[in-house]
């Protein structure tokens, strides 16, 4: 009986759509090296903002912030993978340094770092 009311008033929202909801890459036509140079330009934006931001220095901490606005403009999942990537790699550089600071040496990983 439910089903019998609810198919009574179901609105046509999305009816209008014919076509996909958003167009892919390949669909919109516009220039693709335009776009190659934008996904570069990421994601060296992307390494840039985790050096910087995590570089040690308190005050440039807050750069950081950026990040995820690049990581919004990425046309595609595998540059949004790329540019998230390129930031944390840039960002934990200093790591393998700093884990036999922090662990004492009777664990594996600052035997292994040191």
């Amino acid at each position: 009986m439910i089903v019998d009311i609810l198919a009574r008033f179901r609105i046509p929202v999305f009816s209008a759509w014919r076509g996909p909801s958003s167009p892919s890459t390949c669909d919109r036509g516009d220039d693709h090296l335009t776009d190659r140079w934008k996904s570069i330009l990421l994601i060296i934006a992307s390494m840039a903002c985790g050096w910087i931001g995590w570089s040690g220095e308190v005050l440039l901490l807050p750069r950081a912030k950026f990040f995820p606005l690049l990581w919004a403009m990425a046309p595609s999942r595998t540059i949004a993978a790329l540019v998230a990537a390129g930031y944390f790699l840039a960002a934990s550089r200093g790591l393998p340094q700093g884990v036999p600071t922090a662990m004492p040496p009777i664990f594996g990983p600052g035997w292994r770092f040191g």
